[in-house]
């Protein structure tokens, strides 16, 4: 199942709607998942499962993004997760990034 989420952050005004997971028909080879683009630092989202696309982006998933000695909720997707949480804001580069889930579609 897939996720709707918004990206906020609490120190300054980043906010984007993100994506997270597949759906019912494509999971297999479609789970989108935030991520910062290494050579320019903007935030995406990226199909994860695309092995590809690992060599030009940090996902949110991985531990690079997240402040270390989080401990809190997650949002799961199979083996991936995202901290609600305590993650990188690509604006103003604190660990003050919040994801909030608004919808959940199969």
């Amino acid at each position: 199942m897939g996720q709707s989420l918004k990206a906020e952050c609490k120190d300054c005004d980043f906010n984007a709607q993100v994506s997270y997971g597949g759906g019912m028909m494509n999971f297999k080879y479609n789970c989108l998942a935030p991520a910062i683009e290494k050579t320019t630092g903007e935030f995406k989202i990226v199909n994860h499962k695309d092995k590809s696309l690992h060599d030009y982006y940090d996902f949110y998933t991985d531990d690079t993004l997240k402040h270390k000695g989080y401990i809190g909720r997650t949002h799961d997707n199979f083996d991936l997760k995202l901290n609600f949480n305590s993650n990188f804001c690509p604006q103003c580069h604190g660990f003050t990034l919040s994801f909030v889930r608004t919808a959940i579609y199969s």
